[in-house]
């Protein structure tokens, strides 16, 4: 699966999670300061919940 995020792009098998019915239905209604996962993924024994951030530094020019 090809997922988009902002300028990225992952291919894997996962959803993107804060987009699913199930996210917009449970936790988008929590207001407790929860955050969204971005990607879900999960293989045989463990579940990947990752929040991507990226930070653009500009350094000027001398």
């Amino acid at each position: 699966m090809q997922i988009i995020e902002g300028k990225l792009i992952f291919n894997c098998e996962a959803i993107k999670f804060d987009d699913s019915t199930f996210y917009r239905q449970h936790f988008s209604k929590i207001t407790n300061g929860i955050k969204a996962v971005d990607i879900l993924a999960v293989n045989q024994e463990i579940g990947y919940c990752v929040k991507l951030k990226i930070i653009l530094i500009l350094i000027p020019s001398t």
